[in-house]
Formats: structure tokens, C-alpha cells, sequence
């Protein structure tokens, strides 16, 4: 019971320590669902800050007709094939469902853009 996290360095723990500024992904299974969030670090003076408008969370992943979007703001997403083609493009100005339908299963790159800037994640489409 509980999640393992899973940083894009390849640490399991479900604390990370950050020394230089990065955009930091992880991915969290809990119940067997797999979420992967991003979420961008500026350290300065010595002390972290985040910007708080990119933690967005897409789950599940990987994800079949749907996936759920957990967003404090609104939001662009758009959906790139592993070919680099954009796919789809999405709006959202709260949290919610986006719909998956005609995306072919595969691997699919995600840019999320916000008023704070834009993060990068991938979404597995069953």
C-alpha cells in the first residue's frame, strides 16, 4: 500500500534532493495506476521554488479512451506521435477528462502550456 515515486534520473524515493535547476518528472504508481507529473525547479539564494501552474497531472497512464487532467489553472495540451506530428490539441480551464479518441496506441509526446511557462510529458495510449 502507498506509492513509489520514480524520478527521471532513475531514483526510486519518495524524496529527491535537488541541487541545480531542472524540470523534474515522476512518475507515481498507486493501486496500480501510473500518473506522471513535471514540474520545473528554480533554485535560488540557495532555497527551491516550483512553479506551481505546471504541476499538472495526467492519469492514468497509460490510458485508453480518456485521460484525467489535474490542473490549478488553465491549460494547452497538445499531443505529438512519436513521429512528432501533432495529433490533437486540448484546452482546459479547470481540471477534467480529455477525450482520447482516434489516437492509435502508442507512445505520445505532451506539451502542457500554462501562463508560467510549458513543461513536457509522455502518455501512453493502450
Amino acid at each position: 500500500t502507498g506509492s513509489d515515486y520514480l524520478w527521471n534520473n532513475g531514483i526510486i524515493a519518495t524524496r529527491l534532493a535537488v541541487r541545480t535547476n531542472d524540470t523534474l518528472t515522476v512518475q507515481e504508481r498507486l493501486n496500480g495506476c501510473l500518473s506522471v507529473s513535471s514540474l520545473p525547479i528554480i533554485i535560488t539564494n540557495g532555497k527551491i521554488k516550483y512553479n506551481s501552474t505546471l504541476a499538472v497531472r495526467l492519469y492514468p497512464n497509460p490510458a485508453t479512451n480518456a485521460v484525467n487532467v489535474s490542473t490549478v489553472e488553465p491549460i494547452a495540451l497538445q499531443f505529438y506521435s512519436a513521429e512528432g506530428k501533432l495529433v490533437k490539441r486540448f484546452t482546459l480551464e479547470t481540471s477534467g477528462s480529455v477525450n482520447l479518441t482516434g489516437l492509435t496506441s502508442g507512445l505520445y509526446q505532451v506539451i502542457i502550456t500554462a501562463a508560467g511557462g510549458q513543461s513536457a510529458t509522455k502518455l501512453m495510449v493502450k
